[in-house]
């Protein structure tokens, strides 16, 4: 969810939620409110979130990211440290500028911000979901195979928080180039290696 901001005076930037709601893994950013929740604002009801990335959201008051009661039920992560904000500890280590692609095609039917591998800090999004916490939010959860893009979800060992889950491609690398004397032709022995990529 991102660039939502409703009206002039304007609470809940990307959802204003009056009712029961869940959230997993979703991707809630680059909203904005003139009041309170640039993120989320859970005016009535219950709001229910897990391996939710809510981040880079902004309000002219306060709780950028969130505001009002927020159920955490784990693998969130958040980038608001203010008194009312998300009801989960904020992560200090995220940045948003480094760490989040922008609004694009990355693929599948809808557009998607990709999550970007970075070095000290990590990104905290990538890999932090154990298997067994990769579902749903039913009374008898149910795994979450895939992510936005219905890409595989998890794609390694362990799922990403948020919509996006990165994927692999192959990385060739060449050992040894041979061109025969007075040839055009060649070949090369090597192989192919993992590397992580949108």
């Amino acid at each position: 969810i991102q660039n939502g901001c409703p009206d002039v005076f304007s609470v809940g930037g990307g959802i204003e939620n009056f009712g029961p709601l869940t959230i997993t893994n979703s991707t809630i950013s680059h909203n904005m409110a003139t009041s309170v929740g640039g993120g989320i604002f859970n005016v009535s009801g219950t709001t229910n979130m897990k391996n939710t990335l809510i981040v880079d959201n902004d309000s002219s008051v306060f709780g950028d990211n969130c505001s009002g009661t927020i159920t955490d039920n784990g693998g969130n992560i958040s980038d608001d440290n203010t008194f009312d904000g998300c009801a989960f500890a904020f992560n200090s280590d995220w940045n948003t500028a480094t760490m989040l692609g922008p609004l694009q095609d990355n693929g599948g039917g809808t557009l998607t911000h990709a999550l970007l591998e970075t070095m000290m800090p990590s990104n905290p999004a990538i890999d932090a979901i154990l298997p067994a916490n990769c579902t749903d939010q039913q009374i008898v959860p149910a795994a979450i195979t895939d992510d936005q893009r219905f890409f595989p979800r998890p794609f390694n060992t362990n799922c990403y928080v948020g919509a996006f889950e990165l994927q692999s491609t192959g990385m060739l690398t060449v050992e040894k180039i041979t061109i025969p004397a007075g040839g055009t032709d060649f070949e090369f022995l090597g192989g192919i290696s993992p590397k992580a990529a949108v």
